[in-house]
């Protein structure tokens, strides 16, 4: 199983109205789901567990307006078309694409929530580019860490002078202790 992906989209886009008619008739989305997108959408999920077949023919109105959807597989790798056997002939856009959307309620992504699971998607994955930018500390290995402000190390050096452990530090292990 496959999920959708679609890059950024604004309400001031040239493509928005062609991708507001594509989401109601392709996929279902109500007006209101799509402006809550709208708000949100940098690579957002718009459909979930799809098959290689099902995504052929979501992907083809998208291509025929020149509008990119990514196939994503279940541990958020993108596949390309090539790879997953999808091979897209471009034609001219058409007026009407379905009478009914092509997938299931249940398939869609809510709008809402959609960001709130991908930052956890990403968290969960320690191997992840982002959760290797997340300073961790030297001594117990915890990401549980704070910086060290510029006001707190006024205040200990006004208190310790030159004695004062927190000057030249950076960051604080909440969990050890340890200063770096």
């Amino acid at each position: 199983m496959y999920n959708l992906k679609i890059g950024i989209t604004h309400t001031y886009d040239d493509n928005y109205p062609i991708i507001v008619k594509l989401f109601k008739e392709v996929l279902g989305y109500t007006d209101e789901e799509i402006r809550q997108f709208a708000n949100t959408m940098f690579m957002c999920n718009v459909v979930k567990n799809v098959s290689l077949e099902q995504a052929e023919v979501i992907l083809k109105p998208f291509n025929d307006n020149d509008i990119n959807l990514y196939i994503v597989n279940r541990r958020n790798i993108p596949v390309s078309f090539r790879e997953a056997g999808i091979n897209l002939t471009k034609e001219p856009p058409k007026d009407h694409y379905y009478d009914q959307p092509v997938v299931s309620r249940d398939q869609l992504v809510n709008p809402l929530t959609q960001k709130a699971i991908e930052r956890q998607e990403i968290l969960s994955q320690p191997d992840s580019a982002f959760y290797a930018n997340v300073p961790k500390c030297p001594t117990c290995g915890s990401t549980n860490v704070q910086r060290i402000g510029t006001g707190e190390k006024m205040v200990s050096g006004a208190l310790w002078g030159l004695f004062s452990t927190k000057i030249r530090k950076n960051y604080k292990c909440n969990s050890c202790k340890y200063m770096w």
